[in-house]
């Protein structure tokens, strides 16, 4: 005996007595779409640098003691701190 059965997914929900979400998953994308839509602007590469790279004359210097400290940490001989470096 075969046992299939050929029906649609929403004559299945109503069958198996399953609410239907398909308002709700709407609802939800939409609106999940409205926050990426208002989001696209602060993620644009443009705004990206404009907010890590250019602080404008106040944050040059805080950009400059960044990359010291993470290129200056190493001396030519490895060392961590530029006093060990110096020592022989």
């Amino acid at each position: 005996m075969d046992a299939n059965v050929h029906c649609t997914p929403a004559e299945a929900r109503e069958f198996l007595g399953l609410p239907d979400l398909r308002p709700t998953q709407s609802a939800i994308i939409e609106k999940l779409e409205g926050q990426l839509s208002a989001s696209l602007d602060r993620i644009s590469p443009d705004a990206v640098l404009q907010r890590w790279l250019f602080f404008g004359a106040s944050g040059s210097p805080r950009i400059q003691e960044f990359l010291d400290g993470f290129f200056g940490r190493a001396g030519p001989d490895g060392a961590t701190d530029k006093k060990d470096a110096m020592q022989p």
